[in-house]
C-alpha cells in the first residue's frame, strides 16, 4: 500500500513538472509568432493594461451593487448630563393657567438608548441610474486601449525580432570577413616575404584586418543589445540573452504574407467610444435636475429610564415607521448648467477628433502602401546589385591568388560587395518593417 502511494504522488509530480515544462515559454528557436504570444503573456506594461481593464469590469459590479437597499443595524447609548428643556403653554397641562403663560416642561430622561434596523433604498436616482451605463462605456474604452497596445506590442516585438534576425546575420558577415582579412593578410605577406609586395601593401593589409576585427566587436555589441531590447519587450530580463535563439530567418520574414485588412480601426472605436461616453455623461447630467425618490424605514425600540437599567423590558418602548422622502435639487442643479456647457463642446470635440483620426488612418495607410511598393523595388535592385558584386568579388580573388591582381584592387572589390551586402541587409529591414507596419495601422 505505501509502495503504490509513493508511485501514485510521483506520477502526479512527475506530471505536473511535464506540464509545467510544456506551459513554460522556452527561448530555444523561437519564432515570431511564438516570441509576439510570449509578449503578450509576460510584457508588464501590457499587464498593467489587462490589469486596469479588470478594474473597470470590477467598477461596473459596483455600480450595481449601489443599487441594491441600503440596510444597517444601529445601536446607540446617551447620557443627558443636562435634561434638556422647552417651552409649551401651560394651558395643556394646566387648566386653571391663564393665557399666554408659558410653562418650561423637560422632556427626556437620564438616560436613552435606540437600538433598530434601518432601511433606505431609492425608487429613483437621477444620480445612479446612468452610473451603471458609464462604467460599461468606460469598461469598452479599456478593453480598446488593450486591444491597440496588444497591436504596439505586436509591432515592437517584430521589429526587435527583425532587428536580431539583421544583427545576427551582420555579426556572421563580421565573422566572415574577418577571416577573408586573415587568409588575405598571409597571402600578402608571402608575396612581401617573396619580394613581390611593397611595405606600404603589407601595411595596408594588416590594417584592414585591424579593422574587420573592430566590425565584429561592433557588430558583436549591436547583437546583444538587439537581444536584449527583444527580450526586454518580451517581459524577460535582458540577462538571459545568452538563452535566445531565434527560428525564422529575412527569407521568412521577407515572404510571409498575413493578412493585413481588418474591418474596424481600433483608433476610430476607441473614438467612437470616447463620444458614446460624453454623451452618456450629457444624458445622466441632465437627468440629476430631476429629484430623487427614497423609501425609508426603521424597526427597533427607544430605552427612556433615569437609570441605567437596559435590561428591563419595561422601560423600552416600540419605534417603527416607514416613509417616502422627495428630495428636490435647487441650488445644487446650478453647477450642472456648467456641465452641461462643458460636455455639449465636449461632444464638438469628439466629432472633430474622430474625424482627424480617420484622415490621419487613411493618409498613414496609403503612405504605408506606398512604401512597401517602394521598398521592396529597392530591395529587388540591392538584391541585383549585390549579386552582381560578389561575382566581382569572387573574380578578384582568385585573380589576385593567382598573383594577376593588385591588392588595392582586391580590397577595393572586397570594400563594395561588404557595402552591398550591408546595404541589402538595410534594405531587407526596411522592408519588413514597412510590412508590419501596414499590418499594424490596419489594426490601429
Amino acid at each position: 500500500m505505501r509502495i503504490l502511494f509513493i508511485i501514485l504522488i510521483t506520477g502526479l509530480v512527475f506530471t505536473r513538472t511535464k506540464a509545467d515544462a510544456q506551459e513554460r515559454p522556452t527561448l530555444q528557436n523561437l519564432s515570431l509568432e511564438e516570441a509576439q504570444a510570449l509578449a503578450l503573456q509576460n510584457n508588464p506594461e501590457l499587464q498593467v493594461k489587462t490589469i486596469n481593464t479588470a478594474i473597470a469590469q470590477k467598477k461596473i459590479e459596483q455600480a450595481k451593487w449601489e443599487k441594491i437597499p441600503d440596510i444597517y443595524a444601529n445601536i446607540g447609548l446617551r447620557r443627558n448630563l443636562i435634561i434638556p428643556t422647552t417651552p409649551v403653554p401651560a394651558k395643556a397641562f394646566n387648566p386653571d393657567a391663564e393665557k399666554g403663560e408659558i410653562m418650561p416642561l423637560q422632556f427626556m430622561t437620564d438616560w436613552s438608548s435606540k437600538a433598530g434596523i434601518n432601511a433606505s433604498f431609492d425608487l429613483f436616482n437621477p444620480k445612479s441610474r446612468g452610473q451603471i451605463k458609464e462604467a460599461k462605456q468606460r469598461a469598452q474604452i479599456k478593453s480598446t486601449t488593450k486591444k491597440i497596445s496588444v497591436n504596439q506590442l505586436k509591432y515592437q516585438v517584430g521589429a526587435d525580432y527583425a532587428a536580431v534576425i539583421i544583427a545576427k546575420k551582420q555579426f556572421h558577415l563580421a565573422i566572415a570577413d574577418t577571416i577573408n582579412k586573415t587568409k588575405i593578410l598571409a597571402i600578402v605577406q608571402d608575396q612581401h616575404q617573396a619580394g613581390r609586395l611593397t611595405i606600404s601593401e603589407l601595411n595596408k593589409a594588416i590594417s584592414n584586418k585591424n579593422q574587420s576585427i573592430s566590425r565584429y566587436f561592433k557588430a558583436s555589441k549591436i547583437l546583444i543589445s538587439a537581444k536584449a531590447q527583444l527580450l526586454t519587450d518580451l517581459g524577460i530580463s535582458p540577462q538571459k540573452r545568452e538563452k535566445l535563439s531565434i527560428s525564422d530567418d529575412i527569407n521568412s520574414l521577407l515572404h510571409s504574407n498575413k493578412k493585413t485588412l481588418q474591418k474596424n480601426s481600433l483608433s476610430l472605436t476607441k473614438r467612437k467610444q470616447q463620444k458614446r461616453l460624453t454623451k452618456i455623461q450629457l444624458h445622466n447630467t441632465k437627468l440629476e435636475f430631476l429629484p430623487t425618490v427614497s423609501l425609508e424605514g426603521f424597526y427597533g425600540s427607544n430605552f427612556y429610564n433615569n437609570d441605567f437599567d437596559i435590561f428591563k423590558g419595561q422601560n423600552w418602548y416600540g419605534n417603527s415607521y416607514i416613509g417616502l422622502s422627495i428630495n428636490i435639487p435647487i441650488t445644487q442643479g446650478l453647477d450642472r448648467i456648467k456641465k452641461i456647457d462643458q460636455l455639449q463642446l465636449q461632444k464638438q470635440a469628439d466629432m472633430a477628433n474622430y474625424n482627424a483620426q480617420n484622415n490621419q488612418l487613411q493618409l498613414e495607410n496609403l503612405q504605408a502602401q506606398q512604401d512597401i511598393v517602394y521598398k521592396k523595388k529597392a530591395l529587388q535592385q540591392k538584391k541585383k546589385n549585390m549579386a552582381l558584386i560578389r561575382k566581382n568579388f569572387l573574380s578578384a580573388k582568385d585573380k589576385f591568388s593567382s598573383g594577376r591582381l593588385l591588392i588595392s584592387e582586391l580590397l577595393q572589390n572586397d570594400f563594395l560587395y561588404q557595402k552591398a551586402q550591408n546595404s541589402y541587409l538595410q534594405a531587407a529591414y526596411d522592408y519588413i518593417i514597412a510590412k508590419m507596419q501596414l499590418r499594424k495601422l490596419s489594426r490601429k
